[in-house]
């Protein structure tokens, strides 16, 4: 399932053995979100943005289910959509960050169940570890409670001013950010707790908004002229 944003194209699914056009929906513009997929309201579709908003398409006919257009102000429409069971946490550099359930027919009720404002993410999509959420945004990382949509903290910091990549494990939260900073936090605790910081390349000027790679026990990173591989194994 692609999005190349064309007029009479906005959603595409192709063959992945042949590259056979499946179907393909009329729309608008891309936005820089992926696709999620999943039965949601006892529909299997694929979630995403466009330039536009939200939307749900079905999986099978490509079909449009639905649409969110947010409240306050166009957003860039940059992170991915966080599936939780039922429900989608959505999260914008305008509207902040939302949870929203689903109706029948698989369509996405038009009001969230809960929102937090103070968390308003504009490249960062965040992870939910241990009933919290943890993300970045303009400069500050925040960790939500889920439950009640409550901030338990802010930490302020310039390497979380520009974007930055966060990724969930077994009570852990790691941080790449864009300026270089490996971060492991403590994720059993309500406070912020960095287990370890380490800064992988050398030189004060670093610029990475690359993903992390994950093979076997090593972690890859790579900056604007530099990639190196590190061993994950826990040392004796």
């Amino acid at each position: 399932i692609i999005n190349p944003g064309g007029p009479e194209a906005s959603v595409v699914a192709l063959d992945r053995l042949t590259g056979a056009v499946l179907w393909q929906t009329k729309g608008h513009a891309a936005a820089y979100s992926a696709f999620v997929q999943g039965v949601f309201g006892g529909v299997s579709q694929v979630v995403g943005y466009d330039s536009a908003g939200l939307g749900g398409w079905a999986l099978t006919t490509g079909k449009r289910l639905w649409e969110l257009v947010p409240p306050d102000g166009s957003d860039f429409n940059v992170l991915t959509p966080v599936v939780l069971g039922q429900r989608l946490l959505l999260g914008s550099e305008n509207n902040a960050t939302r949870l929203y359930e689903f109706g029948q027919g698989g369509v996405l009720k038009g009001s969230p169940i809960a929102r937090n404002d103070d968390f308003a993410p504009d490249t960062c999509t965040p992870v939910v570890v241990n009933g919290k959420i943890y993300g970045t945004a303009y400069g500050e990382m925040f960790c939500v409670r889920l439950a009640d949509m409550k901030t338990l903290w802010q930490i302020a910091d310039d390497m979380f001013y520009d974007h930055s990549n966060v990724m969930g494990g077994p009570d852990r939260v790691l941080v790449w950010t864009m300026s270089g900073d490996l971060l492991l936090l403590d994720a059993t605790v309500d406070v912020y707790k960095v287990v370890s910081r380490f800064r992988p390349f050398v030189g004060d000027s670093i610029d990475s908004m690359s993903y992390p790679a994950f093979v076997g026990d090593r972690i890859y990173l790579r900056c604007e002229n530099e990639l190196t591989a590190f061993s994950l194994t826990q040392s004796e």
